[in-house]
């Protein structure tokens, strides 16, 4: 009987054993499988990151492709000011695909490394126009994603002021029929704060509800 107990007893704990044998190398493989999963090809964005973060560091000194990549992703409109100037950047496609905050941060360091080290002319494409920075900052918005929205609104107010500022996101949000009332908003701050420009275009904006022919010709 008591031998029996015994087998009994032996049976169940190399059937244990086996078990947890099995179920560790299950949890392995399904570990395996999902480090699989997480390693995956790098997107545009992490190539861009990479090549900027290198470039920082002075590991690579590839600035006009990275101005290049940079730029192919502003609105025409956007790029326009600096490829009047350097021919070889290339066409835009309006995505602001590297205008995120974080690759943007990315881009300004690798822009610094190249001044100090190559040539001043590259702090040429630092964005450093409200106008423009409204306007990315209106993308990014009708996108929903209003971190990197109000990066860029915060940029244009401190470029020119909390007045100006405001003002030209007004501008900017009001001609489109999506953000009129922010638009408006940014105008009435702008009022509030004193500045002339903005109490006309915000009296004409809640008069007719559109002021897309009131601004014919930007002073940018």
């Amino acid at each position: 009987m008591i031998k029996k107990q015994l087998s009994v007893l032996l049976i169940i704990i190399f059937a244990f054993l086996f078990s947890g044998c099995t179920l560790e190398d299950e949890t392995a493989e399904k570990i395996i499988q999902n480090k699989q999963i997480i390693v995956s090809e790098p997107t545009l964005q992490d190539i861009f990151k990479e090549l900027c973060f290198n470039c920082s560091l002075g590991k690579a000194d590839n600035y006009d492709e990275i101005v290049s990549l940079y730029y192919s992703t502003l609105n025409e409109k956007d790029a326009r000011f600096a490829k009047k100037t350097y021919s070889f950047l290339g066409n835009s496609d309006g995505s602001y695909l590297y205008q995120t905050e974080t690759l943007n941060k990315e881009f300004e360091k690798c822009m610094q490394k190249a001044i100090s080290t190559k040539s001043k002319h590259y702090s040429d494409f630092l964005i450093t126009r409200a106008y423009i920075c409204s306007r990315i900052s209106l993308f990014f918005y009708k996108e929903s994603d209003l971190k990197n929205s109000n990066y860029w609104a915060r940029r244009a107010i401190n470029l020119v002021g909390e007045a100006q500022g405001n003002y030209i996101l007004g501008r900017v949000y009001i001609r489109d029929d999506s953000t009129i009332e922010i638009g408006a908003d940014y105008l009435a701050h702008s009022a509030h704060l004193g500045y002339v420009n903005a109490i006309p275009a915000l009296r004409d904006s809640l008069q007719e509800h559109s002021v897309f022919n009131l601004f014919e010709k930007e002073d940018e």
